[in-house]
């Protein structure tokens, strides 16, 4: 989703690579004269006429386009046919699955670097891509708060639709009001779920400036929140910008970059969690910019094991460790 619904301003904290006044997200690689993303290889020129793309990519870019759309359409018919019969576990793991395969079919190396913990809390990431919901439902399935024009996305809309989805409606106080009263429930009953505050995707160099509004819901269900860097990799270690979905960049074309790139290497970092209580929203906000701000700007890993990012002896009052023997049962997936 190119646009995450939230009526508050950007929190005071935010890092932000935009030159819009009011805020607003600018991917800087996002205009070009074809209006896609520039060259990283040459996976760019997919699609493009006269792109100059060998036969060898083109090949490689097709057979995996083919592979997903066989994917999509067997996740149609499992959400139809499978979903309503099955409880809540059997679920959570057909979403992983078909994630994680989805990630595979695209040429796609999930990394998680630190450790998750056991599930609750307000998942808060920074977006880049619409393949980042499948990035985080690859590692840990959760329920992603999405904007409501998604409901009228083909396939996709009808998908989250019946796996869950809390919509939220932009422009419209007590349609907003209602989701952060939802969300709010939701955390309350111990699950998770997830969100990318800054309201829009970047190219995922630095982050933008994030918007504080459902940071409430966190504090209101004396949850905690949890903030997880998404970044994302060639297959030499650089940054990609492949799957980057900003600008003009349409989603068609973003997945042919995904598609046609030599290998992208997808890393999720979980960072410290940080208590609600005794925070207000914009404060909470600030503090989850600056841990996704900083991990951003760090080296890469350069290896899948990685680090806690969050160890015990370290972890803030009010969030629940790491090693818990009796981990609370993860939510209903939901892309």
């Amino acid at each position: 989703m190119k646009d995450s619904p939230d009526a508050s301003p950007p929190s005071e904290g935010a890092h932000a690579i935009s030159g819009r006044p009011g805020g607003v997200a600018v991917c800087p690689h996002a205009r070009h004269e074809t209006g896609s993303l520039p060259p990283e290889g040459a996976h760019a020129a997919l699609g493009r006429p006269g792109g100059g793309m060998n036969l060898r990519l083109r090949l490689r870019a097709g057979v995996r386009l083919l592979a997903v759309g066989l994917h999509l359409a067997g996740g149609c018919a499992t959400v139809a046919m499978v979903f309503p019969w099955v409880g809540e576990a059997r679920r959570i793991a057909l979403k992983r699955r078909w994630s994680q395969r989805l990630l595979r079919r695209l040429g796609v190396e999930l990394r998680v670097v630190g450790k998750a913990g056991p599930d609750g809390g307000l998942i808060a990431a920074n977006h880049v891509s619409w393949l980042d919901v499948y990035v985080i439902n690859a590692h840990r399935p959760t329920t992603f708060v999405c904007k409501a024009e998604v409901r009228r996305w083909p396939v996709i809309g009808w998908l989250c639709e019946r796996t869950g989805t809390l919509f939220l409606e932009r422009g419209r106080s007590a349609a907003a009001r209602a989701a952060a009263q939802a969300l709010t429930a939701h955390l309350g009953t111990g699950r998770s779920a997830a969100m990318f505050p800054e309201g829009t995707t970047s190219d995922g160099t630095a982050l933008l400036p994030l918007r504080s509004a459902l940071f409430q819901a966190a504090i209101d269900a004396a949850s905690a929140v949890r903030p997880v860097a998404l970044r994302y990799l060639d297959r030499d270690g650089n940054p990609s910008t492949a799957p980057a979905y900003c600008g003009d960049t349409t989603m068609w074309r973003s997945l042919c970059n995904i598609a046609g790139a030599r290998g992208v290497v997808a890393e999720l970092h979980h960072l410290p969690c940080l208590p609600a209580a005794g925070l207000d929203r914009r404060a909470l906000a600030a503090s989850t910019a600056g841990l996704i701000a900083s991990r951003l700007a760090s080296p890469h890993t350069g290896s899948g094991t990685g680090t806690p990012a969050d160890p015990p002896a370290s972890r803030p009052s009010g969030c629940p460790p790491t090693d818990s023997r009796n981990p609370a049962p993860e939510a209903l997936p939901v892309a």
